[in-house]
This record gives C-alpha cells, sequence and structure tokens, in this order.
C-alpha cells in the first residue's frame, strides 16, 4: 500500500517529474506564479533601482522550474498540438529569462528615467 502524497510532492514534485495536468501547470505555475512572486517583491517597498532586478532574479530562477514543469507535462493533455506549443513557450521562457536577467543589471532594462 502506497502513502499518500504530501502537499509538498503534489505541489512541487509531482510537476516537476511531469505527473501534473498541462492546464494546471500552465495556468498555475507558468502563468500566475511570477505575477504573485512580482507582487510580493515589489510589496516589499525595495529601492526604485532594486525592484526591477530582484523581480527579474526572483522570476529567473522560477522560470527554470516553470518551464522544466511545462516542459515535462506537456504530453498530458488531450490535444496534442496544446503540447507542442507549451514546449515552444518553454524554450522561448528559458532563452529570454537570461537576457532579461542579463538586462535587468547591466542594461538600461526597466529604468523609466
Amino acid at each position: 500500500m502506497s502513502r499518500p502524497k504530501t502537499i509538498l510532492q503534489r505541489l512541487i514534485v509531482d510537476p516537476w517529474r511531469g505527473h501534473q495536468r498541462l492546464w494546471i501547470v500552465f495556468w498555475l505555475y507558468w502563468l500566475a506564479a511570477p505575477i504573485l512572486i512580482e507582487r510580493i517583491i515589489w510589496s516589499l517597498r525595495l529601492d526604485g533601482e532594486l525592484e526591477v532586478p530582484a523581480t527579474l532574479l526572483a522570476n529567473g530562477f522560477y522560470a527554470v522550474f516553470s518551464c522544466v514543469a511545462l516542459w515535462r507535462c506537456a504530453p498530458n493533455t488531450d490535444y496534442a498540438w496544446l503540447g507542442y506549443a507549451a514546449r515552444v513557450l518553454a524554450v522561448i521562457n528559458l532563452l529570454a529569462a537570461p537576457l532579461a536577467i542579463y538586462l535587468a543589471i547591466f542594461g538600461d532594462f526597466g529604468n523609466v528615467n
């Protein structure tokens, strides 16, 4: 008899291993969680110059988890084309995240002055 899954297993391990439905991973992990991370960071009222880089760094690290989960859960849908589209989004996101982090740290990304 197997043990019931803990909340940690259901929230983190299952998507990482590809054991979650694609729509859940897309809407909750790939789309909603980065917005929540941004809101939390901006609610901390950091110095104006630190908010954008802090948000991009946090979302950059989270992007690795969410994109791996999106890639691995892509086959868990009833429509094959959605799985392919999810994998394209994961690749684009993993390519764009390091560029955004670089621009936030060394460039003028996010400066409104």
